[in-house]
């Protein structure tokens, strides 16, 4: 794996993008500083599969972390010990992109998140996602008793595991799907297992992780992680 910092030694890179689909606002290489980012690193890969040409770029976009990969993915954390984690899977062909969010994310993750989706499928960054609006709750007189009676609220859901929410047939690329929920970095999505992956599984699970195979890494990871979720 080649790491190519930006502000570095320039490196000439070429990947093909389909006639009538914009490049993404990082360029096709992903050299292209994401705008208003900075720690910006482009890595590549030098054996690309068919599903993952080979480029991902992570940076610090308004004090949140994101990654971007070449196969339309995006992610978008707080950091190591984020408690919410924001991601896209994003088809520039349909101009449609798939999210999950888990946790509460910030008003302005939320906003940066948007940019992330826009730099995939339009090529460019032109606005910020818009806030709700603020609906007005009208109050009733002071000191009259309201006269309707008040109904229980309903019991809630129990709320759903977050990586019960990975559906996905390769394994390798689920477990990495899962890692970086866990707050790790697996490297690209790609479903190849190496050295990031089994780093990434280590520092979640321990040194002994790296010895397990791939179902019983993700069954462990679910127990970790959907343990902590119902504390």
């Amino acid at each position: 794996m080649r790491v190519v910092i930006l502000g570095g030694v320039a490196l000439t890179l070429c990947i093909g993008v389909s006639a009538g689909q914009a490049a993404p606002c990082v360029g096709s290489d992903f050299t292209t500083p994401f705008p208003g980012a900075s720690n910006v690193t482009t890595h590549v890969v030098d054996v690309p599969s068919p599903r993952f040409p080979g480029f991902w770029q992570e940076g610090t976009k308004d004090g949140y972390f994101y990654m971007l990969f070449a196969n339309g993915d995006a992610v978008l954390t707080a950091g190591r010990d984020s408690t919410w984690h924001i991601s896209y899977s994003c088809d520039a062909g349909l101009g449609e992109c798939s999210a999950h969010i888990e946790g509460t994310p910030p008003g302005e993750a939320m906003q940066v998140a948007e940019q992330l989706k826009q730099c995939l499928l339009e090529g460019e960054v032109s606005q910020a996602v818009q806030e709700p609006e603020t609906r007005l709750v009208e109050e009733e007189p002071p000191n009259v008793p309201s006269e309707e009676p008040v109904s229980p609220a309903p019991p809630e859901d129990p709320a759903t595991c977050s990586v019960e929410t990975i559906d996905d047939e390769n394994l390798t690329r689920k477990l990495q799907g899962m890692l970086v929920l866990a707050g790790a970095d697996p490297g690209p999505l790609d479903g190849i297992p190496g050295a990031m992956t089994t780093n990434a599984l280590i520092s979640v699970l321990g040194e002994t992780a790296a010895q397990l195979p791939t179902e019983d890494a993700i069954a462990a990871l679910r127990e970790l992680m959907c343990s902590d979720s119902d504390r």
